[in-house]
């Protein structure tokens, strides 16, 4: 067979094919019922009763399925129709009716998650980046809680290793150290004073405690509890300025000394 008479048949196919599949849609939408009752719809038959006689006729397998997506497809060409506008092709059509898309995009999703999976993980995160610059796509994955506690358990570990890194450094200089005990100190000062004065405030507006009560029994007892634990860290303070080191210093050098 020449090369031109091989083309022409196969243009002939193709036609025929394209040409069969939009009549079968065409035919499909005009003789089966769409709503049930209507009087505009007399010499109408059911979905079910159309695909069975034309499986009768054609001896091939055509189901309700089928018969739905083919009057279906030829619904959603009406407007495409009444502007006397060409028809796409039918499997274009079909991808668009189907909500797939067209092959080349659904190649490239496939491609696309492929590589998720594949790729290295410098790929992947080159990937992650571009992807979560684009707002839309930011703003979905956010959206999603596994993927948000994924994003801020992240920044949890960015902290944490900052941290560790940041005190890894001071405590390998002595200017370092230095400049947070004297940091650390003025701190100190600052909450104490504070302390004091809220201290003297509050007590003045309270005045008087409420008698014992079944409903007074929790504030006594928490206002009990935090001061004990407000003298302990006074303590802690006494004992920095009567001996110059802290509580864990003094607990420490006890301890290695007993181990001496």
């Amino acid at each position: 067979m020449a090369y031109q008479d091989a083309v022409a048949e196969a243009a002939s196919a193709l036609t025929r094919g394209e040409d069969a599949n939009w009549q079968l849609a065409r035919l499909t939408w005009e003789n089966t019922i769409s709503i049930p009752g209507a009087n505009s719809q007399t010499g109408r038959v059911s979905m079910r009763q159309w695909c069975a006689d034309v499986e009768t006729t054609s001896k091939r397998r055509f189901s309700m399925k089928s018969g739905e997506t083919y009057k279906g497809m030829w619904k959603a060409s009406l407007p495409r129709i009444a502007g006397e506008a060409e028809l796409p092709s039918w499997t274009e059509a079909y991808d668009e009716y189907d909500g797939r898309g067209s092959f080349a995009d659904r190649f490239a999703d496939a491609k696309a998650r492929q590589g998720v999976t594949s790729a290295s993980v410098e790929v992947r995160q080159d990937l992650a980046a571009k992807l979560m610059a684009d707002p839309e796509v930011a703003d979905a994955v956010m959206d999603q809680p596994q993927a948000r506690r994924a994003v801020y358990d992240s920044l949890q570990r960015q902290e944490h290793r900052a941290e560790v890194k940041h005190q890894t450094m001071r405590a390998a200089d002595p200017v370092g150290q230095r400049l947070d005990r004297e940091a650390a100190l003025i701190d100190l000062e600052k909450t104490l004073r504070r302390f004091a004065d809220d201290a003297r405030t509050l007590t003045a507006a309270i005045g008087t405690l409420p008698e014992r009560s079944d409903g007074a029994i929790a504030p006594h007892l928490f206002l009990r509890q935090s001061y004990v634990a407000a003298e302990d860290a006074l303590g802690s303070v006494r004992t920095l300025l009567e001996t110059g080191v802290s509580d864990l210093d003094n607990f420490l050098d006890g301890v290695l000394k007993g181990a001496s």
